[in-house]
C-alpha cells in the first residue's frame, strides 16, 4: 500500500479496512436502502462489519496469521485498487449490506424489535 495514505498505529489490515469503508461510503453516501430497511452507513459499523463478516471469516478459516495475509490479499487486491473499490469490492459490500437488511426485514416482518434481538444475539456470540 502506498505510505502515502498509511495512517500512524495502523496495521496493513486496519488501513486497508479503513481505505475500504470509507471508499465505499464516498460511493454509497449515508445510508444503503434495501427491502425496506434504512441502513446508515457510518465509518465504525461498516468497519466493523467488515471486521466481523469479511476479516474475521479469514481469521477463523486459517488462522491469525495465515487469516491476516490472506484477508490483506482480499481487501488489497480484490476489493480496492488503491484507495478506490473496484467493482467486485462493491457488489461484496452490496451483497453484505442487502443481506442484514434482509435479516432486519424478517425481525420486522416477526414482528420481532431488531435492536432487542440485535443485542441479544450479540450477548449469545460473547458468552
Amino acid at each position: 500500500m502506498n505510505n502515502k495514505f498509511r495512517m500512524i498505529g495502523f496495521t496493513e489490515l486496519e488501513q486497508l479496512r479503513h481505505t475500504l469503508a470509507a471508499a465505499y461510503m464516498d460511493l454509497r453516501d449515508s445510508e444503503f436502502r434495501h427491502a425496506g430497511v434504512a441502513l446508515p452507513l457510518n465509518g465504525v459499523a461498516l468497519e466493523a462489519a467488515i471486521d466481523n463478516n469479511i476479516i474475521g471469516t479469514f481469521l477463523q478459516e486459517y488462522g491469525s496469521e495465515q487469516g491476516t495475509k490472506n484477508a490483506c490479499k482480499m481487501l488489497g487486491e480484490y476489493m480496492l485498487n488503491g484507495t478506490d473499490i473496484t467493482p467486485a469490492g462493491l457488489e461484496l459490500l452490496d451483497n453484505m449490506n442487502r443481506a442484514f437488511c434482509d435479516m432486519v426485514r424478517g425481525m420486522l416482518d416477526a414482528g420481532l424489535d431488531p435492536v432487542v434481538e440485535l443485542e441479544r444475539e450479540r450477548k449469545e456470540v460473547l458468552q
